[in-house]
């Protein structure tokens, strides 16, 4: 789970979420979807030891 607000982070929380912080240059106009997904995906390779599945789903 990402996200931008704390409330949203909280109750992500209290279901069980894993919360993926972003970087600062990910938290600009400029930064990219995709820049973010990588670094999404870049985090969990790390710091899993599980298999686990990156999904990207347009809101639009």
């Amino acid at each position: 789970m990402s996200r931008d607000s704390k409330k949203i982070k909280e109750i992500s929380l209290g279901f069980g979420a894993e919360i993926i912080d972003h970087p600062d240059y990910l938290c600009t106009k400029e930064a990219l979807g995709e820049d973010a997904y990588v670094h999404g995906y870049n985090y969990k390779r790390k710091n899993s030891q599980r298999k686990f599945w990156l999904l990207a789903n347009n809101s639009n």
